[in-house]
């Protein structure tokens, strides 16, 4: 039996997913992790991730929507994490670097940049993102596929 591909999901996949319905792409990527669910593909993932979707200003303060619920999300978002069986991946120098040289590179944000690194340094098939700026270097990446969710578009599983 072979191994599921192995994929690195960005920040920007979580936060959609946790937004749904109401975020632009919030269907496909909690098909994505649906997908993760089923074993059908590995998804790596470094403390970076759980970081910024807590800090993501969409989570941490809703446009129009009062504090409670934002309050509601943060503890869901880092149970989701918590439980589950993603691949964690531990950033060090050899990241860092890696990151900086993407960033220089492609004129990329730092963290953005640390993401396409480790996922790049972790061996992943491909890197799943909504952000234009790792997106606008899809193939320019040796070895990984910069690209937007593969999942389908009839996700059935909760982000809480």
């Amino acid at each position: 039996m072979t191994s599921p591909p192995r994929v690195y999901l960005d920040t920007s996949v979580y936060v959609a997913a946790m937004l749904a319905p109401e975020a632009v792409h919030s269907e496909v990527c909690v098909s994505t992790l649906e997908q993760a669910e089923r074993g059908e593909i590995e998804v790596l993932i470094s403390a970076l991730v759980i970081a910024e979707v807590v800090g993501a200003p969409p989570v941490r303060a809703p446009q129009g929507l009062p504090r409670s619920v934002a309050l509601d999300r943060m503890p869901k978002a880092v149970s989701f994490f918590a439980a589950s069986s993603f691949v964690y991946i531990e950033v060090g120098r050899r990241e860092g670097l890696r990151a900086a040289e993407i960033a220089r590179d492609h004129d990329m944000k730092g963290a953005d940049a640390l993401h396409v690194a480790i996922a790049e340094l972790s061996g992943c098939k491909a890197l799943y993102s909504l952000d234009n700026d790792q997106l606008k270097v899809t193939d320019q990446i040796d070895g990984l596929k910069i690209q937007r969710p593969e999942g389908s578009d009839q996700p059935t599983l909760p982000f809480a």
